[in-house]
């Protein structure tokens, strides 16, 4: 029989001491699993329902309805965005002739009312409220009227101003006015007035 030395009996029975006697053992470390971070893009889109409005300001004459506002942007950095719209009426025109009486009043004028455009979106948030401006180029037009199937329209600066509230990291609320022409006459409708079209929208938005 080989020889086992009092060294090797005093570290078996140490060790079995310790199992017996429950002993406090060092914990395993465990590696930290670290979470990922989804990284939002800049990109974000948006749909908003709209009053649209078309307004001869000196005989009260008014062109209005309900539409739907399409929005695409690029976030560019805190403070600065660019942004695409396009909007257009979802149902019928309604018709005002103020105290003009070449046509009569309808709440189902045969037309569409668009509006499209590109703007800089300079902004300010605190906390989940942002305060953003709309300035940038777009063309707001009446197409397809029924007195000799024509289109009326004008392009130029357009303005407006809105609020946002950020619900989470993805979807946001907003609503907004927006100044889409203010000048006289409407291309050959009305040229001799001052005419204002404007638009408000309450819609959402995504990024992704």
């Amino acid at each position: 029989m080989k020889h086992i030395s009092n060294h090797t009996i005093m570290l078996f029975a140490a060790s079995t001491s310790l199992l017996m006697g429950g002993g406090d053992l060092a914990p395993v470390p465990v590696p930290a699993v670290p979470i990922p971070v989804v990284e939002k893009t800049p990109f974000y889109i948006g749909v908003a329902a709209s009053d649209m409005r078309l307004l001869n300001q000196d005989t009260d004459e008014e062109f209005s309805a309900t539409g739907i506002t399409l929005q695409a942007g690029y976030i560019y950095s805190e403070y600065l965005s660019i942004e695409l719209r396009y909007s257009q009426n979802a149902g019928s025109v309604s018709y005002e002739n103020g105290i003009t009486t070449t046509v009569a009043d309808t709440d189902d004028y045969s037309t569409d009312f668009v509006n499209m455009g590109i703007y800089l979106k300079p902004a300010y948030s605190i906390d989940s409220l942002t305060l953003y401006a709309l300035l940038g180029y777009g063309e707001v037009s009446l197409t397809n009227i029924p007195e000799g199937d024509t289109d009326r329209g004008e392009d130029g600066f357009q303005w407006g101003v809105g609020l946002s509230y950020a619900i989470d990291e993805s979807w946001s609320l907003f609503a907004d006015y927006m100044s889409l022409y203010s000048g006289e006459g409407f291309d050959h409708l009305a040229i001799n007035n001052d005419n204002e079209a404007t638009l408000v929208s309450v819609g959402i938005s995504y990024r992704f």
